[in-house]
């Protein structure tokens, strides 16, 4: 999370007063460390949210995981129409937010994937490189060369992540993502 909040806050150029921030704590095993780090970055929004998860709340029981109960919760605690849904394990390397406030469209759902990073991709990108240079010198000079890079077939199945920018009001008007899809688990 705060290497994604780095590269979010450090390497992008919205202002302030364009974005709120609102994570969702999943049960974080140190809670002490999240706030710090949300604390770090909140003076590149016009206001940071935290909300902490209660899986005792959702619909069906949750046994591990449930996606869209997450989703739900930060959604309904944003307040600004557009929404810009990522994950700690998303590193924005472009200008994703405004890139997000260019494309939006109300009536559109947009969906991107992000591959999961190997464990010597994530070593190249660590806080302190990233601190030294700007995310793409990285990319450029260092992670473009690393075998298999964005190489997906059945020999080299990477995990991948996704992004969404949709409409806060539509998702509210149907009720947000489905929380029994798939038991919980998708």
């Amino acid at each position: 999370l705060e290497r994604s909040l780095f590269a979010l806050c450090r390497w992008q150029t919205f202002a302030p007063e364009q974005a709120e921030l609102v994570i969702v704590d999943d049960s974080s095993p140190d809670s002490a460390k999240l706030e710090s780090v949300l604390k770090e970055y909140a003076p590149f929004f016009y206001q940071t949210k935290l909300v902490v998860m209660d899986k005792r709340l959702s619909k069906i029981p949750v046994f591990f995981n449930n996606p869209a109960l997450g989703i739900n919760l930060a959604v309904k605690a944003a307040e600004n129409e557009i929404i810009y849904k990522t994950d700690p394990e998303c590193l924005p390397l472009t200008e994703t937010v405004k890139n997000a406030l260019e494309i939006f469209d109300p009536n559109v759902i947009r969906f991107f994937s992000v591959r999961l990073l190997t464990e010597k991709e994530t070593d190249v990108f660590n806080l302190d490189a990233m601190r030294a240079v700007h995310p793409m010198v990285l990319y450029e000079k260092k992670l473009a060369q690393l075998p298999d890079l964005w190489h997906i077939d059945e020999l080299h199945r990477k995990q991948y992540w996704y992004g969404a920018i949709f409409s806060r009001k539509k998702h509210m008007a149907i009720s947000g993502l489905d929380e029994e899809y798939l038991r919980g688990f998708a």
